[in-house]
This record gives structure tokens, C-alpha cells and sequence, in this order.
């Protein structure tokens, strides 16, 4: 399948929000934190593109593509969540977690006694609930993406890829997440993060047609139609709050939730439809889809300095300039690692071996 350039652009982009939302930086934007503001657009639109990405063509049977899932998904998941979890050094001096908390939503820094029951309560947030630890939280997105993944295609199997059924099968995955939402129900596997996902997934590839419709407007309509969903979205996501979909929080109203995160996706992909078509092949463009192209190294590694950072540079944490300079260090060790993944490391995330030089290209 080719690339579409626009698509990859906007994975990257949003990957670069979430790295930034972890630094906690401030961006100032209408009155607000930029960052704060896109919690509606970010890992809804995620799943959106990997929904319009769908395609059944080199899986004949579903066999076939849990296989393929399991290797660039579920393999990786489980490798990058250990050694992880072996280099957070917590594990080899529990004196730091006073300094940087156990952070789950179901454990806490007084359920550990010693070493082994720290790595013992790690695998656990790994094997049972889904979350790996809190140094590698971000790798929750690459299981709860494999999941809604081989749960869509066997829905997409058993209804024949059915419009009605898929757009009945969303309207429930909807419902469902919002009202495991509103109880505060957490399961294994982040299974009511699943549910929540396999909406905007499904909503993905039910909207295929209209995002090729979009693609072959004028710029004027374009441009007219992202001025009305900025409208929507910033009058939506005040009125709901933030959402965070790794613990499925969706705010405090259903019909603000699906505005604001609908409005959200539309707004961002007019956006990058649009500046496709002024701003080709320059170097922003070229580091976006190197960001999209290796997602799981970033995932994994720019999370693991930050939270490194925030320990050993604990005594700084509290100034304001702190953010910035976990920023710049969390860049430099990334692009670092990049290579290191994809050139030694690279059955870790299930990719072929590429050169150095390939690893940062940003062509």
C-alpha cells in the first residue's frame, strides 16, 4: 500500500503532541495551554487514521492477520514493556520512588515491599491490566491499537464488511465506552480504552469516502470548512473538559464528547490535507513522517528520559525552565535512539534492519 504523504505528516504530528503533554510544557493558545486544548484531537484522530488505513486485501482469514498484528503490534508491546521495565531504576533503588511514584490507577508506592514485588507488580501492569509500567505508560496505545485492530476485522469478517453493521457495531462501541466512562470501570487489557477506540477506528473507515472528498476540494472550501470546525471544537471541548483515552476519561457530557472529539479529527486532517498542498517536501514535513515512521522507538524511549529526568533532576523539577530542558534532553536521547532500534534493536519493534543513514532520513 502506497504512503499517503498527508497521513503520515499528521501521525507525526500528533506523536510530537504527546511527547510534548508529557514534559507538561506550556504552549500558550487562546487563553490556554495548546497542548491542553488538542486532549480531544490526539489519540482520537490516531485511531481514525489507522481506521481509514484498513484493508482486508493481503489478509484472506483472520489467522492471517493476527499474525501480521501480533508481530508489528503485540511482540513489540511485550519486548520494549521488559527491557524497560529492567532500565527504570526504581527497580534498583526503591528510595526513588519517592521521588518519582509507582503511578497506576490501581497500584500505589506502599504496595512495595522490595525489589522482586516492584518487578513482579510491573509484569503484572504488563501481562493483566494492560498499562505497562509508569516509565513505559505510553506503550498502552500499541496493545489497545492491536486489540480494536483484530476486533474490527472480525467484526468487518463476520458482517462482509457491511456499512449498517460496522456503523450499528461503532454506535455500541460509543455507548459502551461512554458508559464504563462515566462508572469509572477499569478492566484488564484496557479493554473500556478498546471500546472507545474501536468508535473513532470504526468511524475511520466508514468516513474513507468523505476524507477522498475532501482531499479533492477546492482550498477555499477547505479552508472555509476548518475555520467552522475550529469554531466547533474550541466552543465543544470547553464545555466538556479534557480527555485522557488512556483511562477513558471522556469528560463530563456525551453529546460535548462527541462533538468536540468528531469536530477535533475533522479540523486536524483539513489541516494537513490542506497544508499538503502549499508546503511539499520541505524538512518539517520530512521530520513528521520520520516521527510517524518510527512511532514505537518514540513511544517507548521518549517517556523512559522523561521520566528519568524527573528523578535524577529531582531537586530542579519544581522550576519553571524544567520542562524545557527535559524537552531538549528527551529530543537528543530519542533521535539517538532511533538508529540504535533500527539498526541492532530492530526485532524489539518487529521492523526489517535499515542503515544508520535511513534510520533519520526525513525524505
Amino acid at each position: 500500500m502506497n504512503r499517503i504523504n498527508w497521513i503520515d505528516q499528521l501521525k507525526g504530528f500528533i506523536l510530537t503532541l504527546v511527547c510534548l503533554a508529557h514534559t507538561n510544557i506550556n504552549i500558550p493558545f487562546w487563553g490556554g495551554n495548546l497542548i491542553v486544548i488538542m486532549s480531544a484531537i490526539r489519540m482520537p484522530t490516531f485511531f481514525f487514521l489507522s481506521g481509514i488505513l484498513f484493508s482486508t486485501r493481503r489478509y484472506p482469514n483472520i489467522s492471517s492477520y493476527v499474525t501480521h498484528k501480533t508481530k508489528v503490534l503485540l511482540i513489540p508491546y511485550i519486548l520494549l514493556s521488559l527491557l524497560f521495565s529492567f532500565l527504570d531504576p526504581r527497580l534498583y533503588d526503591l528510595s526513588k520512588l519517592e521521588k518519582q511514584s509507582y503511578l497506576t490507577p490501581l497500584l500505589s508506592s506502599s504496595d512495595v515491599h522490595s525489589n522482586l514485588n516492584f518487578l513482579a507488580m510491573e509484569f503484572v501492569s504488563i501481562f493483566y491490566y494492560g498499562n505497562p509500567p509508569n516509565i513505559v505508560a505510553p506503550l498502552w496505545f500499541v496493545l489497545t491499537l492491536y486489540l480494536v485492530s483484530i476486533l474490527f476485522f472480525i467484526i468487518h469478517h463476520i458482517l462482509r464488511g457491511s456499512s449498517r453493521g460496522i456503523i450499528i457495531y461503532a454506535i455500541c462501541c460509543l455507548m459502551a465506552g461512554w458508559i464504563l466512562n462515566l462508572y469509572e470501570l477499569i478492566f484488564p487489557y484496557c479493554f473500556s480504552t478498546v471500546l472507545t477506540a474501536s468508535f473513532f477506528f470504526s468511524l475511520g473507515y466508514l468516513a474513507k469516502i468523505i476524507i477522498k472528498y475532501m482531499t479533492e476540494l477546492g482550498d477555499i472550501k477547505l479552508g472555509s470548512i476548518i475555520i467552522f470546525f475550529s469554531l466547533v471544537y474550541l466552543y465543544a471541548i470547553n464545555m466538556n473538559g479534557i480527555i485522557d483515552l488512556n483511562f477513558n476519561k471522556l469528560g463530563n457530557s456525551l453529546v460535548y464528547y462527541i462533538i468536540s472529539t468528531i469536530s477535533g479529527i475533522f479540523l486536524i486532517v483539513s489541516i494537513f490535507i490542506l497544508l499538503n498542498r502549499f508546503v511539499n517536501k520541505s524538512m518539517l514535513q520530512g521530520i513528521l513522517k520520520n516521527i510517524a515512521r518510527n512511532a514505537l522507538v518514540i513511544l517507548a524511549v521518549h517517556y523512559w528520559i522523561i521520566k528519568c529526568c524527573r528523578i535524577y533532576f529531582y531537586s530542579i523539577s519544581k522550576e519553571s525552565y524544567f520542562p524545557y530542558l527535559i524537552t531538549l534532553i528527551m529530543i537528543i536521547v530519542t533521535i539517538l535512539a532511533i538508529p540504535l532500534f533500527r539498526t541492532k534493536l530492530y526485532k524489539l519493534i518487529g521492523k526489517e534492519k535499515i542503515t544508520f543513514k535511513e534510520s533519520l532520513s526525513i525524505k
